[in-house]
C-alpha cells in the first residue's frame, strides 16, 4: 500500500511526535489503517468464521486515545474500489485467497502459530465491518465520512481545504497526494512519527530532483504505486537520479 520505500527513504525528515501535540485540532484518521490493525489480532476467528468483536474495540481504544488528548477526531472510511486501481485489487485478491489456502493447510496440520500468521495476511476489511464500527463511533458523537473512492485522496481534500491540521495513517500515499503533515506508527500510548513533507527539501537528493521542475507526486509515480504498473528495477531514489541525469520525466 502506497510508494513502495518511501516511508524509510523520508527517514532523515521524521520526527518523533505525541498525539498530544495535536490538541484542540482535528485531525483524520485514514480508519481502514486501524481496523487492519485490529482484525491482524483477531484474525483465527475471522477465518473460521467465529464471532468477534475485538477489530471494534481496538479501533474505538484508539479513537478514545485521541480524544484524551484533546485532539477532535475526524475518521474517513474507504468507499467504492476505484476503478483505475481495479488490476492492483485483483491481484491482493489473488494474494488473500493464497494466503487463505496456506492458513487452512497449516492449521489442519495442528500448526496454529503458522496458519495464524497466514490468516493475518489474507483477512481483508469488509463494508460490513466498517459499517459496525461506524455505528458504534456516532453513538460516542464522533465525525465520521466515507469517502467516494479510497480515503487518503480524501483527506488529502480535506487538509487542503482547511477542515483538518493533519492526519494519522500508515499509507506514504498521503504524501504524494498533498497532506502535508502525516502521523505514523502511532502506538498505544500516543507516540509516533510525524512527517511534515515542507521538509522535503532537506533530502539532498529530493531537492535537487524537485529544482528541475519534476513535483514530488511524480517522482512518486515513477517510483511506483498502486495505480501503474511499477518500472522493475525503480525505486524512490533512482527515480530521483534519473530525473537529476535526464531533467525530464518523460525521457
Amino acid at each position: 500500500m502506497g510508494i513502495k520505500g518511501l516511508l524509510p527513504f523520508l527517514q532523515p525528515i521524521h520526527e518523533n511526535c505525541h498525539i498530544s501535540d495535536f490538541s484542540g485540532q482535528v485531525v483524520a484518521v485514514d480508519s481502514y489503517c486501524w481496523i487492519h490493525r485490529g482484525i491482524f489480532g483477531c484474525a483465527l476467528d475471522l477465518a473460521q468464521g467465529k464471532p468477534t468483536k475485538f477489530y471494534i474495540s481496538y479501533f474505538i481504544k484508539r479513537v478514545q486515545l485521541l480524544i484524551k488528548n484533546g485532539v477532535i477526531p475526524l475518521l474517513v472510511f474507504d468507499g467504492a474500489v476505484y476503478p483505475a486501481k481495479s488490476n492492483k485489487e485483483q491481484e491482493r485478491k489473488l494474494k488473500r485467497k493464497k494466503y487463505e489456502e496456506m492458513g487452512n493447510d497449516f492449521y489442519s496440520k495442528g500448526d496454529i502459530k503458522q496458519a495464524i500468521q497466514c490468516y493475518q495476511k489474507c483477512i481483508d476489511v469488509t463494508p460490513n465491518m466498517a459499517g459496525e464500527i461506524i455505528q458504534e463511533c456516532k453513538k460516542l458523537n464522533i465525525s465520521c465520512i466515507v469517502a467516494p473512492y479510497e480515503a487518503d485522496a480524501q483527506i488529502a481534500y480535506l487538509y487542503k481545504k482547511g477542515t483538518i491540521r493533519a492526519c494519522i495513517s500508515e499509507d506514504s500515499d498521503l504524501l504524494a497526494f498533498g497532506c502535508e503533515k502525516v502521523f505514523y506508527k502511532m502506538n498505544n500510548d500516543g507516540s509516533g512519527i510525524l512527517i511534515n513533507s515542507q521538509k522535503l527539501f532537506k533530502i539532498t537528493a529530493l531537492n535537487n530532483a524537485m529544482n528541475k521542475k519534476v513535483t514530488f507526486l511524480e517522482l512518486c509515480v515513477l517510483a511506483g504505486c498502486d495505480y501503474l504498473a511499477s518500472i522493475k528495477g525503480i525505486g524512490i531514489a533512482t527515480a530521483c537520479k534519473l530525473i537529476q541525469q535526464y531533467s525530464d520525466i518523460l525521457k
